[in-house]
């Protein structure tokens, strides 16, 4: 019963992925003076590869499930678990193929419940891509990103060290609640989730300050908003 239950979000999740895909082709890569692919085949998407921009391989990530909450923070996956294995987490998975990490925060239109009579966020598996009205991205540099971690002593291989050290943990609560690496980072397991995955959750302005380019992307056109 818990497989079919992961497996119908997994698909809820792929095909909230899908529209946002359309939206991010039509409202922003489209209009880009270079040339860009949407990566279709799965095996290079499990590589860490969904767009092709000017040779570049893009891995796009997004905060669907917290769309509208206007969060401070972006999530990176340090491991999760399988079954009985845990399996390391697309932050440190050194085998993938990414240049570039493409951070999204969309944003999108509620729908009113005229049972309760009032507008309600919309589920995640009922999003299209005309839901969305403004997204907010961040391209960054993955090796600037890792150096940056590797400049505040969280080195891939000291992350490791956390994730095994709470995986063997007898007491995992205060990592349910997020423990501080630093005034911008924090490692968290998300125990309530059926991969209990390790992650660390990263401010917001620490990613704006490293990110490449920020951007506002609508169906009224896109603008870069960090002037280096």
């Amino acid at each position: 019963m818990q497989d079919t239950r992961e497996k119908s979000l997994r698909r809820q999740d792929l095909r909230a992925e899908e529209q946002l895909a359309k939206y991010m082709d039509m409202y922003f890569y489209d209009k880009l003076n270079t040339s860009y692919k949407r990566v279709t085949d799965r095996d290079l998407q499990l590589k860490g590869v969904d767009v092709i921009l000017d040779s570049y391989n893009i891995d796009e990530k997004a905060s669907l499930y917290y769309s509208n909450a206007m969060i401070p923070t972006f999530v990176f996956e340090l491991d999760f678990m399988s079954g009985n294995a845990s399996h390391t987490g697309w932050f440190l998975n050194e085998s993938l193929l990414t240049d570039y990490y493409m951070l999204i925060w969309p944003n999108v239109r509620d729908s009113y419940d005229d049972r309760l009579k009032k507008w309600i966020r919309k589920d995640v598996s009922e999003i299209t891509v005309n839901d969305f009205t403004i997204v907010e991205a961040m391209l960054i540099d993955k090796k600037k990103i890792n150096n940056e971690f590797e400049r505040r002593m969280l080195s891939i291989e000291r992350l490791l060290a956390y994730v095994k050290a709470i995986r063997l943990a007898a007491n995992v609560e205060k990592y349910t609640k997020g423990v501080p690496l630093d005034d911008d980072i924090k490692i968290m397991l998300s125990d309530r989730l059926n991969e209990k995955p390790i992650n660390l959750v990263v401010r917001k302005r620490l990613l704006f300050d490293i990110a490449d380019k920020v951007y506002l992307i609508s169906p009224d056109g896109f603008a870069n908003v960090k002037k280096l």
